[in-house]
């Protein structure tokens, strides 16, 4: 969603910027300019999440648990249609099937995001980068 955002976002910015340009940042309407300023900034903010998150580990977990909850709803279907509970092959009280599918949930209840820290750039550095090239 970052890159589609960002893109559509640079494309609006690259079109904005051409009518400024061609008319003159004086002379061009107040709208052009606000559509250039918030696209602009949309771009930048927005393109720089994909380095923010470790999307391959990201998609790899939220499948796992997709398909882990697509089991236990599979699971849930295939009780309420035989009374029986697949794990044990037998024939199971509701009581005790829904105590496990429960506990099974809390097993699943993660929400995995992982970050890397390192993407998040030092503003600090970026400013006396930018002093000292200045001077």
């Amino acid at each position: 969603m970052a890159i589609l955002i960002t893109t559509i976002s640079g494309i609006l910015s690259a079109i904005s910027l051409l009518f400024i340009s061609k008319a003159g940042w004086l002379n061009v309407s107040r709208y052009v300019i606000t559509i250039f300023l918030v696209t602009t900034s949309s771009a930048a903010f927005f393109g720089g999440f994909p380095l923010l998150f470790k999307q391959k580990q990201n998609i790899d977990e939220n499948k796992k648990l997709f398909l882990a909850y697509s089991a236990l709803a599979n699971q849930v279907l295939s009780y309420a249609a035989t009374g029986e509970d697949l794990r044990k092959k037998e024939k199971a009280g509701m009581k005790d099937f829904i105590h496990r599918i429960d506990t099974a949930l809390a097993e699943l209840y993660t929400f995995p995001i992982e970050l890397e820290p390192s993407a998040i750039p030092d503003l600090k550095k970026i400013l006396k980068e930018t002093a000292e090239m200045g001077e």
